[in-house]
């Protein structure tokens, strides 16, 4: 835990006329070769990089690269069908079916909610396309326009919540129970998340 105080109110996150200091709740996790920086507000974090680390590091810091539009393919390719049984059966009748392989953590446990995408197939007519929904990967319109697509962002969904939202450009966002074992439970599936992306070379 970390109380990031300021002198000057952070735009958009401080209400003007309140007095300084201004502090800022916030969690810092070290992690092997990167910090997550967590609050709540993005502005916070934001604020801390440019005017807090940056300075301190000599301008070498940056923010970590999520590979989001790979991650998002990955899930595709991965999405095991709802009528197929791990024991690679069909639900279906008595025929035998291929049961695609168990890949990781994410494909088995995780389906995608949102995604967020660039392209350049139609020109000036249209530039973004973004999807939602409990499962898109099974949405043959999303099937169908993924090949034309540049994902920057996306959501991992498990039991029917919302657990994480990744974007390429670094960003992390999660709610927490406002209990405090919800809160670690939270924590601790965020960060096995992470975990598997760097260790994938999701995030580099």
């Amino acid at each position: 835990m970390y109380e990031y105080i300021t002198k000057e109110p952070i735009r958009g996150v401080n209400v003007v006329g309140l007095n300084p200091p201004y502090r800022h709740n916030m969690i810092l996790r070290w992690g092997r070769t990167s910090l997550l920086a967590l609050s709540s507000n993005h502005r916070i974090v934001q604020h801390i990089i440019v005017n807090g680390f940056r300075p301190l590091s000599g301008g070498s810091l940056r923010k970590n690269e999520i590979r989001v539009h790979q991650l998002v393919n990955h899930m595709l390719r991965n999405d095991i069908p709802d009528d197929t049984r791990e024991d690679g059966k069909s639900v279906e009748g008595n025929s035998e079916a291929t049961a695609k392989p168990i890949a990781d953590l994410l494909s088995t446990n995780y389906v995608l909610s949102y995604a967020g995408a660039k392209t350049d197939a139609f020109g000036e007519d249209l530039r973004k396309l973004q999807f939602y929904g409990e499962r898109i990967s099974k949405a043959g319109l999303f099937r169908e326009c993924a090949p034309l697509m540049r994902f920057y962002g996306c959501t991992l969904r498990r039991d029917g919540a919302d657990i994480v939202s990744l974007s390429r450009s670094g960003f992390v966002s999660f709610i927490i129970s406002v209990e405090a074992t919800g809160q670690r439970v939270r924590f601790k599936e965020v960060n096995d998340i992470l975990r598997v992306l760097t260790d994938q070379g999701y995030i580099l």
